[in-house]
């Protein structure tokens, strides 16, 4: 396995909650000057979210697996807490309590940010001792993924998709009466 130390060392550092200071197109530049072309590969699917990729490298599926047993225990808790039960069981029982909190903050965008966060301190779990590898680059990818997401995340966004859901509302209250 080929060590990136030129790629790793010239990226920014990554933290959460901050801008990332790279792009997607400047990280995948600065990527094809060293990586081998299969691993570029790897990349641009898990840029693109190709399902498939998560069972090509280890912290891939691991990561995957995490972020799916969340998603699982939250949707089991939305339809607790709405009074319709998840036709399926609970999910892993340490995510339990972590699902029931991240239902009960006060706004979606408070949710949002907390998943984030939970997932993105799991790839830096994985990360652990690995230096220089392409797991780590793998890793920088996931974690550049999730703050692209943060940045969808704004007032003006946030705004503007309550209005455009309040008009059609009214919209469809005003054909029905």
């Amino acid at each position: 396995m080929p060590g990136y130390y030129y790629t790793l060392a010239s990226l920014p550092v990554l933290r959460l909650f901050e801008s990332p200071g790279i792009t997607m197109e400047e990280f995948f530049s600065r990527c094809s000057m060293e990586v081998h072309p299969h691993d570029i590969e790897v990349l641009s699917r898990l840029r693109d979210d190709d399902p498939g990729v998560f069972s090509l490298r280890p912290e891939l599926s691991s990561w995957k697996s995490y972020a799916d047993a969340l998603d699982h225990a939250v949707a089991y808790q939305r339809a607790e807490r709405v009074g319709r039960p998840h036709e399926r069981d609970p999910g892993r029982k340490d995510l339990r309590d972590t699902a029931k909190h991240l239902v009960s903050l006060a706004s979606p965008l408070e949710a949002e940010r907390e998943y984030l966060r939970l997932v993105w301190e799991h790839a830096e779990e994985l990360e652990g001792s690995l230096v220089f590898d392409f797991s780590i680059l793998v890793l920088y990818l996931l974690k550049l993924k999730l703050l692209c997401r943060l940045e969808l995340f704004t007032r003006e966004r946030g705004e503007d998709a309550f209005s455009r859901i309040f008009s059609q509302l009214q919209s469809r209250m005003e054909r029905t009466s």
